[in-house]
Parts: structure tokens; C-alpha cells; sequence
């Protein structure tokens, strides 16, 4: 059962640390720190498979066999994630050979996402709204890119899954902070 979870402060704390110092797109240059936090706490999911055991008699090495809720990505299927695993483990296979390896905590899937963003920033401005979450990818189809593995759930499992809108509208954030922390600024040094 995949849910969202509310991850203990320390584990936080933790992802933040290491997205800020592994990862450019989430540094203080793109992202407020609060609104890192805050993206943190929504985009934390669990995958539980206590609690259907046939998902587990599910898991098998061929991909149709998996239930969708353990997939995370699907090779040469688009994505416009980022995931961070923080507890648990998933089995990743790659190329045409099909090489399988594991991959635990702090080990990252979707960093060209990030990459684009980060050079398509000045793109993103505020002149719009927070972005829906079901249109953005529609719009933006350069935002994605096509993974050359599989990456599947294989216990219970813990991670960030950051999409191309969940991080536009912590960025319009962090820019609409800015903004009114600079119009306060400028107000107090005006009227002084």
C-alpha cells in the first residue's frame, strides 16, 4: 500500500542536509530552506508490504508481475521524477542484459530532471500560478526524460518522490519569499 507518511523530524532534517549538499537544484539558490522542508514533509511516501502479503508473492523478476504500487520506474517509460530512497531497499535493472543490483537508503533515481530544471530555470518564472500537478508534464515534455532501468520496491520501503510540479511551485514559492522579503526591506528603509 503505497500512502503518504509524516517521516520523524530527525529523518527530515537528514534528507534535507543531503538534498541541499547532493543535489543543486534543491540549494538555497533554487530552493528556500522552509520550503524545502515543507516539500520534504509532502513528497514523503511509504510502501508497505506487510500488509497485503500477496504483493510480496507478487515481486518476481518479470515486471508485469509487479503490482504498479511497487514500481517507481519503469525503463524507457517517461518520467518526470525525482525519488530518494530513506529506508528500505529496491531492486534496479538496467540495460539490455538485464543486470539487477539493490540500492538502499540515499541512493537517488531522476537526477536528470533535476539537471533540467536547474538550466531551464529562468524559464520558470511566477508570471504563472502554482502549477497543477496533472498538467504540467503535458505542457512541458522537455522537463522528462526516459529512465533505462526499472526500479522496483522489494520491502518495505521509505522515499522522497519529487515531480516536475511539486518542485515549480516550491520554486515560485521561494521566489514569492523573496519577493515580499524584499518589498519589506525596501518599505522599512523608505519609511525610516
Amino acid at each position: 500500500m503505497l500512502k503518504i507518511v509524516t517521516s520523524c523530524f530527525q529523518m527530515q532534517m537528514v534528507a534535507l542536509q543531503w538534498m541541499v549538499a547532493n543535489e543543486e537544484a534543491f540549494s538555497p539558490t533554487y530552493i528556500d530552506t522552509n520550503v524545502l522542508e515543507r516539500l520534504i514533509r509532502t513528497c514523503a511516501r511509504r510502501v508497505r508490504f506487510n500488509v497485503d502479503i500477496s504483493a510480496l508473492m507478487a515481486m518476481s523478476h518479470d515486471a508485469v508481475n509487479v503490482p504498479r504500487l511497487a514500481k517507481i520506474y519503469t525503463k524507457d517509460e517517461m518520467s518526470d521524477r525525482f525519488v530518494l530512497i530513506l529506508e528500505g531497499r529496491v531492486q534496479v535493472t538496467i540495460g539490455q542484459s538485464g543486470m539487477m543490483f539493490e540500492a538502499g537508503p540515499w541512493h537517488c533515481f531522476g537526477s536528470e530532471v533535476l539537471k533540467k530544471l536547474v538550466d531551464g530555470a529562468a524559464t520558470l518564472s511566477r508570471s504563472t500560478s502554482i502549477v497543477d500537478t496533472t498538467d504540467l508534464s503535458c505542457r512541458r515534455p522537455d522537463l522528462m526524460f526516459k529512465p533505462d532501468y526499472s526500479v522496483v520496491v522489494k520491502e518495505d520501503c521509505t522515499y522522497l518522490d519529487v515531480n516536475v510540479a511539486a518542485y515549480v511551485n516550491a520554486y515560485k514559492s521561494t521566489l514569492m519569499q523573496r519577493e515580499k522579503g524584499f518589498v519589506e526591506f525596501f518599505t522599512r528603509k523608505k519609511f525610516n
